[in-house]
């Protein structure tokens, strides 16, 4: 486990310590040493002896006390601390010095960062403070984020402008076809225009929400609802469909749950040749809505993907406006709930709408 960064500088800073202290002892322990040398040359082992034996050789004394006290001069005093700073400098650097490496490599992905270069990254050094590493995470987590963000706008400007362009370009053909009198102006002619824009609306409402709504910006109506009622009701609308729906009670707001169910069985309308079940049901605690249907299946490889923006899969119907299974995706999360689609036994899919029980 890496130290906390008070913890590791006061690691530092002891230790530090520590090594200029003994830096000290052994300094002045060799000078004394040193000194004892001189003095046992100078005077000899036997004079040397008898002094410190307690013997009173006055001029013996005096010269050997003048050695200890040149010895013992501010000069080598004073080089004594200067080694022992030098000493605490370089310990303080050495271990340091992964820290201000880490600071530094910060402030670089930051400034490349700020650039324009999302790929940018801090990179991951040992022995060094937990909160900087903790630091360093979050910042890269945010640059992720930061990329996938402005990746995902700039293919939701791109599928956008593509979801545009199809309804745009027949509405803009049938109505100059109808100035130039190539075709008649029937109740036909204005329904297949009517129709597009239809679709555009759906698809300009859906994003409305979606932006809304991941914004933080979008409210939901929290009241007791008998779901199992508010099922029905829209299940009315599509014959052909077995509903078994267990008694239940729900929190939250019926205009978006009754979206929600209706943009299941819209999708599986235009992909699957329409839901054949519907289910309500608990499990695990939690309150379950199964639509489902016996169509082509899930696409390989499709996953999460399917409540993507703008996501098709191939030979997808055209008419769709792209947002329907984010909009439900969002509903879901909107109530504490979640979405997910499986593959159904026996051929098909069977898309769940899980919301906490009331």
């Amino acid at each position: 486990m890496r130290p906390g960064l008070r913890s590791w500088l006061l690691g530092v800073a002891a230790l530090a310590s520590a090594a200029a202290l003994a830096a000290l002892l052994v300094y002045f322990t060799a000078i004394d040493m040193l000194a004892e040398r001189q003095i046992r040359a100078a005077l000899g082992d036997d004079v040397y002896a008898r002094i410190m034996a307690g013997e009173d050789i006055p001029d013996a004394q005096a010269e050997m006390f003048e050695l200890y006290d040149w010895y013992a001069s501010p000069r080598f005093i004073a080089l004594g601390f200067l080694l022992s700073f030098a000493v605490a400098a370089l310990i303080g650097w050495l271990f340091a010095s992964p820290l201000l490496r880490h600071v530094m490599a910060l402030r670089q992905t930051a400034a490349t960062v700020r650039r324009g270069d999302l790929t940018a990254r801090v990179s991951d050094f040992r022995m060094t403070a937990a909160e900087i590493d903790r630091f360093a995470a979050d910042f890269n987590s945010l640059i992720e984020r930061v990329e996938k963000a402005e990746r995902e706008s700039r293919d939701s400007a791109a599928a956008l402008a593509h979801e545009l362009r199809t309804p745009l370009t027949i509405i803009r053909g049938r109505l100059q076809g109808l100035l130039d009198g190539v075709f008649v102006t029937d109740t036909e002619s204005i329904r297949l225009v009517l129709h597009q824009v239809e679709l555009l609306n759906r698809l300009v409402e859906d994003l409305r929400f979606l932006t809304l709504f991941e914004a933080g910006r979008m409210v939901f109506r929290t009241e007791l609802l008998d779901l199992t009622a508010l099922i029905h009701q829209v299940v009315a609308d599509y014959p052909g469909l077995t509903a078994e729906l267990a008694p239940m009670q729900a929190k939250g707001d019926a205009a978006r749950l009754r979206q929600a169910l209706a943009a299941l069985l819209d999708n599986a309308a235009r992909h699957a040749g329409g839901a054949d079940r519907v289910e309500l049901a608990k499990a695990e605690g939690q309150i379950v809505l199964r639509v489902m249907d016996r169509g082509p299946g899930l696409p390989e490889g499709a996953g999460d993907r399917l409540f993507d923006r703008f996501f098709r899969a191939e030979n997808a119907a055209p008419d769709g406006s792209g947002l329907g299974l984010s909009v439900v995706q969002a509903i879901a999360k909107g109530h504490g709930g979640s979405i997910r689609a499986l593959s159904r036994a026996g051929g098909g899919t069977s898309f769940e709408l899980v919301l906490p029980q009331a």
